[in-house]
């Protein structure tokens, strides 16, 4: 209910204004420019106003920022200000109405440009919601991050930051790829912490691999002075005599098998769907 109470308080607080100001402010620029300029800067001007009329404010602001471009006026700027804080742009029109105060000339012209911004900036400055990105663990070397798209400065990463109200999305970048994310909502007015954590990375283990038996060597040589006894012999040769031994055994086992059984029938193994003949 909030933010559409101040979507609704727009217009009926500053409305009259606002429109005064689109009305009367524009006029040639000081710096020299040339007629063609001029002329397209005006007629974007006053398109711009049309468009603030019959509340088209994406084709207000287009129409006001290209118009600023041709001939950077102060008066056009506290057009263009108007209609980003009526967009939603909160933190953009703020900008722009900061500087409309240093730029806008000496005189009674200039003062009343003054006066008007500074009374817009005093009633938007409340609505900035603020917002403090904040990392789980510290930063690496090289870390980027995007907010809403956009590259968003490392160095604001941990600083209170004004933001848009609405929704946003903070993204780490961690040797050029996405390593963590977070979405929030920033409610207008109101200050709020956002914790970024980088997903934990896949951990690969390194498995031994498997030693055929018959790899294995065919005997183990024990020196002549620890026959008898297990003082000198270290403990891997005792691990590879098991090994031999039981492959031994097995081997054996299987060969008196064998021999015993004077013929069989194709057996069914265990390596995948083939069969094995013995």
């Amino acid at each position: 209910m909030r933010s559409i109470d101040a979507r609704l308080r727009f217009p009926a607080m500053h409305a009259a204004a606002w429109a005064l100001g689109c009305l009367l402010v524009w006029a040639p620029p000081a710096a020299a420019q040339s007629a063609p300029e001029l002329a397209a800067a005006r007629a974007l001007f006053e398109q711009g106003v049309a468009a603030t009329r019959e509340g088209r404010w994406d084709d207000a602001g287009a129409a006001f920022e290209r118009s600023y471009a041709i001939a950077a006026r102060p008066s056009t700027l506290l057009n263009l200000a108007g209609v980003q804080a009526r967009r939603g742009r909160l933190v953009e029109a703020s900008e722009a109405y900061r500087r409309v105060l240093t730029d806008a000339e000496r005189g009674e012209r200039g003062q009343r440009l003054r006066d008007q911004a500074t009374t817009e900036l005093e009633g938007l400055l409340p609505r900035l919601a603020h917002v403090t990105i904040r990392l789980r663990e510290p930063a690496r070397p090289g870390d980027a991050f995007l907010l809403d798209d956009a590259p968003l400065n490392a160095a604001l990463v941990g600083i209170d930051t004004p933001m848009d109200p609405g929704d946003h999305v903070v993204v780490l970048l961690r040797e050029g790829a996405p390593a963590g994310r977070a979405s929030f909502t920033a409610e207008e007015g109101r200050r709020a912490d956002v914790l970024l954590a980088a997903s934990a990375p896949a951990v690969a283990v390194a498995i031994p691999p498997v030693v055929a038996p018959e790899t294995l060597p065919a005997s183990v040589a024990i020196p002549a002075d620890a026959a008898g006894s297990d003082v000198g012999v270290e403990p891997w040769v005792w691990a590879v005599v098991g090994v031999a031994a039981a492959g031994a055994i097995a081997g054996a086992v299987a060969g008196g098998v064998l021999a015993s059984t004077p013929s069989m029938e194709p057996h069914q193994g265990n390596l995948g769907d083939g069969q094995l003949r013995f």
